[in-house]
């Protein structure tokens, strides 16, 4: 049944294009799989990782007791390791980025490695470094933490304070509220209800 479904979702598509309230004639749309920012994108992201995401890390390990702890969405993903110390992370989290390598090579799928990044939730100060063992985070370029990690449009800072977010999105509607005042900041400026709507789109 899913093959059937996902059969008459890829081929034999039809499209339109839609500008405010005008709307072209349906055309047939080419054959190229799913488009990016699909609805159907994440399921199907999900469904080819989810036997690399069991190999990876069994359903019985649930991030406790310091068994690493690997979470996707879509092609995100985080490994979480809680030990007693900072090296002992540093050690779990270098054997589990190999066998992350090794097991998306398998499946024909490649981690993008410059994307990678770490954060150490911890009081203390030290920050240890990471040699992964994969270009360019090897001996002489380990890969450095970073003091704010951003995840699933959270950002996260080495205390979980939450600082670092409020201020992210504190200055995004700083910004967005100096925006709307230029906009309506003359006599022939936009009247409020066009400037919500501006805004809303």
């Amino acid at each position: 049944m899913l093959v059937k479904f996902l059969g008459q979702y890829l081929s034999g598509r039809s499209t339109a294009y839609r500008w405010d309230v005008l709307t072209s004639p349906l055309f047939a749309a080419v054959d190229v799989g799913v488009v990016q920012g699909s609805s159907l994108s994440p399921p199907l992201a999900n469904l080819y990782i989810a036997p690399v995401i069991h190999r990876l890390c069994p359903t019985s390990s649930d991030g406790t007791g310091g068994h690493p702890w690997l979470q996707f969405f879509v092609d995100d993903g985080l490994w979480s390791v809680s030990r007693a110390d900072l090296d002992g992370n540093v050690s779990v989290l270098r054997d589990e980025y190999r066998r992350t390598i090794a097991e998306f090579d398998r499946v024909g799928l490649r981690v993008e490695h410059d994307k990678t990044e770490a954060c150490h939730f911890s009081r203390k100060r030290a920050d240890p470094v990471l040699d992964l063992g994969e270009a360019p985070f090897t001996g002489n370029t380990p890969l450095k933490p970073v003091p704010v990690l951003r995840h699933l449009g959270f950002y996260l800072d080495k205390k979980l304070t939450f600082r670092a977010h409020v201020r992210f999105y504190g200055a995004r509607a700083a910004s967005t509220a100096q925006s709307l005042l230029m906009l309506g900041n003359s006599i022939r400026g936009m009247p409020p209800a066009q400037r919500r709507t501006l805004y809303k789109s």
